[in-house]
């Protein structure tokens, strides 16, 4: 599931900010630490949000 869910967003630079929450949510529901998400995806919405938590 989670490299489902990498996979979808690899390649998205302008997420909107509901689907970065989603985002959030869905790592988190996985039990995964979210630097994993920021080590994954550098320079995407995901990433500049996730500086910000």
């Amino acid at each position: 599931r989670l490299g489902e869910l990498l996979n979808q967003q690899r390649d998205r630079a302008n997420e909107t900010y509901g689907e970065v929450v989603e985002l959030i949510d869905r790592f988190r529901s996985l039990g995964r630490d979210l630097s994993l998400a920021r080590a994954l995806m550098p320079g995407s919405g995901l990433y500049r949000e996730l500086e910000n938590l």
